[in-house]
């Protein structure tokens, strides 16, 4: 019964979005409508309602069949058919509605305060609101798809170098290339993650170290994944902290799961670590590497993070690596004097829509750490894009990366 209240939710939250979305849409042609037939905006509107409901329809329908048979309520059909005309236009058009709402919103706050202030600049403003309208929904009905698919084939490589004036000479020019969310899955398939290994390996590291989230969903994509990322070039091998979704490969077995993605990775000769550290001999070096379990299966307690990031605490560059980012870890990580806080998971936000002097995503009700790097003294924290998809299976202003570490010796 909880996937029905679910999924009504969920309809009631369309329909609300929608019905705000269609009276903007409506009134967007009045200054077109001697010149659009009625008959045309109704084909238009049905189009839009077919594809904006078919999915959730679909969805609703499962999870009615849900309280009646073992089935998972959010699988799909991996049929191309199914995603050309059900799953992909309605994830298009509810991002359309979504970024131009949101822009909608901005544009009523306006003429409310205008209406309070000067209702002769508020009248000039409806003067044009038709137009105004209408530009926005034929601007992003544009760029929404085009920007999807850019985020879907583009894939970007970040450099980032860190000077430390103590760091020892064996250290010096070290590459350390984070990668995350691969998600292996019937959209990060086998050309898509091709690409993705080819730029890992033209990176040139000496240490790839990956945050998580091998696969999205299904026991079949683990080799997949495994094999993939074993294809990877890497002096000192390639080594993973565990994601969310390496949980998920069964729906209803956690331990099963994990357990087949591991010994899978490990038989690629890829290690997915739990709470545990490595170090690292590089010459006369130490280099020291926590891999930290922070899931929504599973979150490391405080003693046990202490203890396993006590254990590095004589290295000469001190890395933790977990698939989160959270407050906690963070403050642990400062308080152990650590360089470097590497997480994945937001995916740099994935569905990133633009609003005046700030960019909105649904990630940001989770964290404030969506992507890019954050300075805590000596402590840099670093957020990776990664690659995969979760839920929507497309990117919105949310290109996936690469990121490079290099490690500098910094003159005193």
């Amino acid at each position: 019964m909880t996937y029905i209240f679910r999924a009504l939710f969920i309809l009631l939250t369309i329909f609300l979005v929608e019905f705000y979305f269609i009276k903007k849409f409506n009134k967007s042609f009045y200054f077109l409508r001697t010149k659009v037939h009625s008959k045309v905006l109704k084909i238009i509107k049905l189009v839009f309602f077919f594809f904006l409901n078919g999915f959730p329809a679909y969805l609703l329908i499962r999870a009615i069949f849900s309280t009646f048979m073992d089935i998972y309520v959010f699988d799909v059909p991996e049929n191309i058919l199914f995603d050309i005309f059900i799953q992909f236009p309605f994830w298009l058009i509810v991002i359309v509605i979504l970024q131009t709402s949101i822009i909608f919103v901005f544009w009523d706050l306006i003429k409310w305060a205008l209406h309070i202030i000067n209702k002769k600049w508020r009248a000039f403003l409806l003067k044009y609101e038709s137009r105004f309208y209408f530009a926005v929904i034929l601007t992003f009905l544009v760029y929404v798809p085009a920007r999807v698919l850019y985020d879907y084939v583009k894939i970007d490589t970040r450099t980032i170098e860190i000077k430390k004036t103590d760091l020892p000479d064996a250290l010096n020019g070290f590459t350390i290339t984070l990668i995350s969310d691969v998600q292996a899955d019937r959209y990060n398939n086998t050309w898509r993650l091709r690409k993705y290994i080819n730029l890992v390996n033209k990176t040139n590291p000496d240490l790839v170290l990956v945050g998580g989230d091998v696969i999205t969903f299904g026991p079949k994509y683990i080799n997949l994944a495994a094999e993939s990322i074993a294809k990877i070039k890497s002096k000192y091998g390639v080594y993973s902290c565990v994601g969310d979704h390496d949980n998920w490969a069964y729906h209803e077995d956690v331990d099963r799961s994990l357990k087949e993605v591991t010994e899978t990775l490990e038989k690629n000769k890829i290690k997915m670590l739990s709470d545990s550290l490595i170090i690292f001999n590089i010459h006369d070096a130490k280099l020291a590497v926590a891999f930290i379990t922070n899931t929504y299966v599973e979150v490391v307690d405080r003693k046990t993070l202490g203890s396993v990031l006590d254990k590095g605490k004589n290295a000469d560059y001190k890395i933790l690596l977990a698939h989160q980012p959270r407050n906690y870890i963070l403050s642990q990580a400062i308080a152990k004097n650590y360089d470097l806080y590497l997480c994945g998971h937001t995916h740099g936000g994935q569905l990133t829509f633009f609003f005046p002097f700030v960019n909105l995503s649904p990630t940001l009700v989770e964290t404030k750490y969506v992507k890019g790097d954050y300075r805590f003294g000596n402590l840099l924290f670093v957020i990776s894009k990664g690659l995969g998809m979760s839920l929507a299976p497309v990117r919105y202003n949310s290109t996936p990366e690469i990121i490079v570490i290099k490690l500098q010796k910094a003159a005193q």
